[in-house]
C-alpha cells in the first residue's frame, strides 16, 4: 500500500516538475522577445540549470545568453556564449555570425576572419560573412597604415556610463549635446534592456580657453523624459533640436521616434513627433538635420532598405510642409 501510494505522488511529481521547468524557460523566453535582456539573462540562467540534461535546449538558451549580452554591448561575454553554443553544436546559422562578430568587436581579428570565411563558404547565400572577412582586412590594413588623426578620450565629459552621439550644439561650435546614461538622469528606474539608467540629453560648454564645462542635463523636460532619449541635431544657431525618444509601456517596447523641439529664451517647447512614415511598427532615430530643416537623415529599419537598419534621407521644398 504504501509502496502504491509512493508510486502515484511520484508520477504526479513528474509533470509538476516537468511544468515548472517549463515556465522557467517560457519566462526567460518571454522576456528575450520583449527586449528585457537584462531579466532574461537571470532567467536563462535559472532555466539552464532545469534543462542541462536536454543538450539541445541547453544550447538553445546558452546562445539567447549570447545575444543578450550581445545586445547590451557586453562582447567579451556574448563571445564565450556563442563559443559555447558552438561547441554544443547550436543549429541556428545566426550563431556562427554572432561569434564571429563577437571576435571582431574584441579585436581578435585572425579568429574573427577565420569564422567568417567559415560561415561564409557554410552561408554563400548570405554576404555578411564575406564582408565580415573583407571589414578585417581594411581593419588590418588601416592599422598597419595610421593616419594623422588621433583619437583622444575626453575624461572631463565621458562618464564611466554609456555616453555616445555627440553634436554640436551651436554654430559658434562652442558647446555639445550628447546622450548618457550616467547619474543625474531624470528617471530612477533601470532601462531592462541594457540593466542602465535610461538615457537622457546633455550638454557642456567650452570657454574662450578651450577648456570644457562639467556636463549637465540638456533640460529637465519636457525634451528629456522618463523614457530614452538620445542622438540629438541641433540647428537654427542652437534654437531648434531633433532628437530620438524610445518608448515603452509596462516593459513592452514601442520602438523609437523621431521629435523636434524649439526654444523660446531658456525654455523648450513641448516636443511634437516628425512624421516621416505612416507605420507606426517602423523604429526611426539618430537624425542629422540641415540647418535650413529641409533634409533629413536618420536610421530606420523601413522596408526596402538592405536588412537591418539603413541610412535613408527625406527632403522637403519649405518648412512649411509636413
Amino acid at each position: 500500500m504504501r509502496l502504491h501510494t509512493f508510486l502515484i505522488l511520484f508520477a504526479l511529481a513528474i509533470p509538476l516538475c516537468l511544468n515548472g521547468q517549463h515556465k522557467r524557460v517560457v519566462k526567460a523566453d518571454r522576456a528575450f522577445e520583449m527586449r528585457q535582456y537584462t531579466d532574461a539573462i537571470d532567467y536563462y540562467r535559472k532555466a539552464m540549470k532545469k534543462v542541462k540534461k536536454d543538450k539541445k535546449e541547453t544550447a538553445r538558451l546558452v546562445f539567447r545568453i549570447g545575444v543578450c549580452y550581445k545586445m547590451t554591448n557586453n562582447s567579451k561575454k556574448a563571445e564565450s556564449f556563442f563559443r559555447r553554443a558552438m561547441r554544443g553544436n547550436y543549429a541556428e546559422p545566426l550563431a556562427a555570425l554572432y561569434y564571429a562578430d563577437a571576435l571582431k568587436q574584441n579585436g581578435k581579428w585572425e579568429e574573427a576572419k577565420t569564422q567568417y570565411l567559415k560561415y561564409a563558404e557554410q552561408y554563400p547565400d548570405d554576404p555578411r560573412g564575406k564582408l565580415g572577412a573583407e571589414s578585417i582586412a581594411l581593419t588590418l590594413e588601416m592599422l598597419d597604415n595610421p593616419n594623422r588623426f588621433v583619437v583622444e578620450n575626453m575624461k572631463k565629459i565621458n562618464s564611466k556610463e554609456e555616453d555616445y552621439a555627440p553634436a554640436w550644439g551651436d554654430s559658434r561650435y562652442s558647446s555639445l549635446v550628447f546622450s548618457s546614461s550616467r547619474d543625474g538622469v531624470i528617471g530612477e528606474e533601470l532601462d531592462p534592456w541594457t540593466g542602465l539608467n535610461f538615457t537622457d540629453l546633455f550638454i557642456v560648454y567650452q570657454d574662450r580657453k578651450g577648456d570644457w564645462s562639467t556636463p549637465g542635463l540638456f533640460d529637465k523636460g519636457p525634451v528629456n523624459t522618463l523614457y530614452n532619449e538620445g542622438a540629438a541635431s541641433v540647428v537654427s544657431n542652437g534654437s531648434v533640436v531633433y532628437f530620438t525618444r524610445c518608448r515603452s509601456v509596462e516593459g513592452s517596447d514601442l520602438g523609437c521616434r523621431i521629435y523636434r523641439a524649439t526654444r523660446n529664451g531658456q525654455e523648450w517647447s513641448e516636443p511634437s513627433e516628425v512624421k516621416l512614415v505612416n507605420d507606426s511598427t517602423v523604429s526611426m532615430g539618430h537624425p542629422t538635420v540641415s540647418n535650413d530643416e529641409l533634409e533629413i537623415y536618420f536610421s530606420s529599419d523601413m522596408p526596402g532598405g538592405l536588412g537591418g537598419k539603413d541610412i535613408w534621407v527625406a527632403r522637403r521644398s519649405n518648412t512649411g510642409m509636413d
